[in-house]
């Protein structure tokens, strides 16, 4: 690949990273075919409506949200989407309301969540240690609820 085709293909990159971005912005719901969408709609739970209404401090779906963590049964692919729409739920509920509404949860739903955002805040070669430092200075308060002091 000469120089000249590899900055052409860079911009065509950049520029279909854009449109992608500003599609995933225009449209709030998960689509469909989402793995965890899917397997939520198996249990008869409409997962890209209690993820938006989720994101607008809504008591009955951020309980919902978290339910569905522990009880929907996802696997490998359907847990890494929604461990990402969890790291991204905090980020818009905020720490604060997110540590409150942990703090009323059980051990089970905790250690769910504990283990979603351990794998969001490390890389993957880094350790649980590396993870949890992370997260006590993105989210101090949940991870006070999550991990002790």
């Amino acid at each position: 690949m000469s120089p000249r085709t590899f900055v052409l293909a860079g911009k065509r990159f950049v520029l279909l990273t854009i449109l992608c971005s500003a599609l995933c912005a225009a449209s709030e719901s998960a689509p469909a075919d989402y793995e965890p969408a899917m397997v939520s709609r198996d249990i008869g739970v409409d997962y890209a409506k209690v993820l938006d209404l989720a994101k607008t401090k809504d008591p009955r779906a951020l309980r919902l949200f978290i339910w569905l963590g522990v009880n929907a049964g996802f696997d490998a692919a359907s847990s890494e989407g929604y461990g990402w729409d969890l790291g991204q739920l905090c980020t818009t509920v905020g720490d604060k309301d997110i540590a409150a509404l942990l703090a009323l949860h059980g051990s089970k739903a905790r250690s769910m969540v504990r283990d979603h955002l351990r794998f969001e805040y490390q890389d993957s070669t880094e350790s649980v240690q590396v993870a949890d430092r992370n997260l006590r200075i993105a989210l101090p308060l949940t991870a006070e609820v999550l991990l002790g002091k």
